[in-house]
């Protein structure tokens, strides 16, 4: 809906308003030249008609005012992105048009620019040396008119390999920089892993101390078990060789009868011990013995705890030992070869460099041109 449009519909509803407030008027005149209704009064239920009648009418204008509102603000909104998109398509043509004026109607393509161009000496182009002579001032004899050219070729040469061995030493400085990096994070590492191995070596080695305590109250409990033991029995033993010594048959023989003219014991008058004091005597020492041999297996069974743990430990800080000095020597080795393959790079373009310069040969002709001026 174009603003044409819109006018018609504002002036189609005021013309609606206008024809409204005429009836209205023209009812109320007829109603006040009415005789009846003037002499009998107002009609009530028309009355409340008739303002029914304007609330509906006024709620239905509002609804058109809203909804003629709603289509202008719609219409305008349409109306502002036209303009936009207007706006924006001109704006691109005139960037096109000055880009086809920068780039395809230059100055310089014009027919008759070199009769005005400001720079035209400086682009002509000078005389082949064929055609100078020597009223140009420019050829001298013994002149050497390449030295510009081949120093200038020399700087550029020696600049090249300046920046080559530049950047060779850079590189060998990174590289050496990476290196000793890594390396410093490999000795981090190796000591964090030591500390950590140590840590553990102590913890191993303060529980093989304790258990060692341990084993010693341990054994020390036993051998205060022993030595009571040892103690009672020694103590019974006396009582029985007391008891023995008071109420043996051998020693309560005779001891004029006991010796013979020779010395020696006379065997029928000794009775000998009975079988239950033999058999006595032998239970204590197989008792004895069983005790004995019971402590050494003990004793032995504690040492070699001992030495297996610490042959264990002895094992682990040997490996210990040997990886770290395995990744040591790996990185040493690492290093040492990466030296050498730089240090082979930087000979082999030395020696590139130095061949080429050998082979920049001079032209004869440069001293041919030598002792050749009168001046």
């Amino acid at each position: 809906m174009n603003g044409a449009q819109i006018q018609i519909e504002l002036e189609k509803k005021a013309e609606a308003v206008i024809a409204n407030r005429r009836r209205l008027l023209e009812e109320r005149r007829q109603r006040i030249l009415d005789d009846k209704t003037r002499q009998i009064g107002l009609d009530v239920d028309f009355l409340q008609q008739q303002v029914e009648e304007r609330k509906q009418r006024e709620a239905k204008e509002a609804m058109e005012d809203r909804a003629l509102d709603e289509l202008l603000l719609s219409n305008e909104q349409k109306i502002l992105k036209i303009q936009r998109d207007i706006d924006r398509e001109r704006r691109r043509v005139n960037a096109e048009l000055e880009n086809f004026r920068m780039q395809d109607q230059k100055k310089e393509n014009r027919l008759d620019y070199d009769l005005y161009d400001p720079e035209a000496l400086k682009k002509e182009k000078p005389l082949p040396e064929s055609e100078l002579g020597p009223a140009s001032m420019q050829i001298f004899a013994g002149e050497d008119r390449g030295k510009a050219e081949r120093e200038a070729l020399q700087r550029e040469q020696q600049k090249q390999w300046c920046e080559e061995q530049i950047a060779i030493k850079n590189a060998k400085a990174e590289a050496e920089r990476i290196q000793n990096a890594n390396y410093d994070a490999f000795v981090l590492s190796l000591d964090e892993q030591m500390k950590r191995l140590t840590g553990t070596f102590n913890s191993l080695q303060k529980e093989a101390l304790n258990n060692v305590l341990n084993e010693n109250a341990s054994l020390a409990d036993m051998r205060k078990y022993k030595e009571a033991e040892e103690k009672r029995q020694s103590d019974l033993q006396k009582k029985q060789e007391l008891e023995a010594i008071n109420t043996s048959p051998f020693f309560m023989e005779d001891a004029s009868r006991q010796l013979n003219e020779n010395n020696r014991y006379v065997t029928y008058e000794f009775k000998g011990f009975s079988k239950e004091n033999l058999n006595e005597i032998r239970q204590v020492q197989l008792r004895q013995i069983e005790e004995k041999r019971q402590r050494d297996e003990a004793e032995r069974n504690v040492e070699a705890r001992h030495a297996q743990e610490e042959q264990r430990i002895r094992n682990e800080l040997t490996k210990m030992d040997r990886l770290r000095k395995r990744q040591l020597l790996d990185e040493k080795r690492k290093l040492q070869n990466t030296l050498k393959e730089q240090d082979d790079m930087f000979k082999t373009t030395q020696k590139v460099n130095n061949e080429v310069v050998a082979k920049t040969a001079v032209d004869p002709s440069f001293f041919d041109a030598f002792g050749q001026s009168a001046r």
